[in-house]
């Protein structure tokens, strides 16, 4: 065995230090909020809000939720079940998490950065959707932009302030789980199977899920009667949700949905229609 001392290389390359806060170990804001665990565990206080919430409203449920009348018929339409088996999903859902490696990385913060990164996403979009639906020809039911009518809202008579924030949580959580995780999922995962390109394979699934989640707010499957404006305003929602799914995951996307239906339904409530 022989010895080497160090002027023997004096051109070998040095060994990097490493610490614990190098980013290739310490994943970024957007990659910790991004990762699937995580994005389910930061929307569950919408989940609990939603779930919870339905026992204090006048019966109303959103529509995309097709899972809570189902519970409610399991166990004969007793509240108390309802209650402890929701309970019962909350504490698995935390207990999982905390098994999971993600709970060694995601912080309180994070819940109150994806609350406002979502508040300033909601606070935008109705307005970019009016200007763009504006300039591609299409004009709101008013001469004013701005005013309540150009953005489409449920019917503020049949909702109390309880209600509409119950509704317009139900609408961030199921409706973003339904019509991104599963169905755009489901189409993307479909479409893997075709000889169409990456792009045609978004394109498709993107537009088709968008304008499906615009037509489920109409009769048969919603409650509002079709008009056009109000179609191609939730048509370009439902791309502008997709693109936020795909780009910030689930949560932020849910905590976006949830938030701009906040700030049309409950002013709506207190105010009334104007």
């Amino acid at each position: 065995m022989t010895r080497t001392s160090n002027n023997a290389m004096p051109n070998a390359p040095r060994p990097r230090a490493t610490t614990a806060l190098s980013t290739s170990t310490v994943p970024t804001y957007a990659a910790l909020t991004r990762n699937p665990v995580n994005s389910a565990l930061l929307a569950l206080p919408l989940f609990v809000f939603y779930q919870l919430g339905i026992l204090f409203t006048d019966g109303w449920m959103n529509g995309a939720d097709f899972v809570t009348p189902r519970l409610f018929a399991l166990f004969g339409g007793s509240r108390w079940a309802y209650f402890l088996f929701n309970i019962g999903l909350i504490v698995a859902a935390w207990a999982y998490w905390r098994r999971s490696p993600a709970h060694q990385t995601i912080r309180p913060r994070h819940f109150l950065a994806v609350a406002a990164e979502s508040t300033l996403y909601a606070s935008l979009m109705g307005g970019v959707v009016v200007q763009l639906l504006m300039r591609a020809g299409l004009n709101p039911p008013t001469a004013a932009w701005w005013s309540p009518h150009a953005i489409p809202a449920a019917d503020p008579s049949t909702n109390g302030v309880l209600n509409s924030l119950v509704l317009s949580v139900g609408a961030g959580t199921y409706e973003e789980l339904f019509f991104r995780v599963l169905l755009m999922g489901g189409v993307l995962y479909g479409l893997k199977f075709t000889s169409l390109s990456r792009v045609a394979q978004w394109t498709i699934a993107v537009l088709g899920t968008s304008f499906i989640f615009s037509a489920f707010h109409y009769w048969p499957f919603g409650m509002d009667a079709f008009d056009l404006w109000s179609f191609s305003f939730r048509f370009v929602l439902g791309i502008f949700f997709a693109g936020l799914y795909v780009a910030r995951g689930f949560a932020v996307a849910a905590y976006t949905h949830a938030i701009y239906d906040i700030m049309i339904l409950v002013p709506a409530a207190i105010f009334g229609a104007s």
